[in-house]
């Protein structure tokens, strides 16, 4: 879930698939400005009925298409 940018403008996909670790978008020789255009990050929990469950954090835009 790591990405090291190599250019200065692209798309990058950081995804934990509901897992609980950390994700980071790094650049080398240059500055970077970036934006989120999507997020859908957390991890996956288990219900007291045993159904698995995702706690997840979600970008206001796709939040209030939903």
């Amino acid at each position: 879930c790591n990405v090291l940018m190599t250019v200065n403008q692209g798309t990058f996909s950081l995804r934990n698939e509901g897992r609980p670790k950390n994700c980071s978008l790094t650049t080398l020789l240059f500055p970077a400005s970036l934006k989120i255009v999507s997020m859908n990050v957390g991890i996956k929990t288990e219900n007291d009925d045993g159904t698995e469950a995702y706690n997840l954090m979600k970008n206001k835009r796709e939040a209030a298409a939903s």
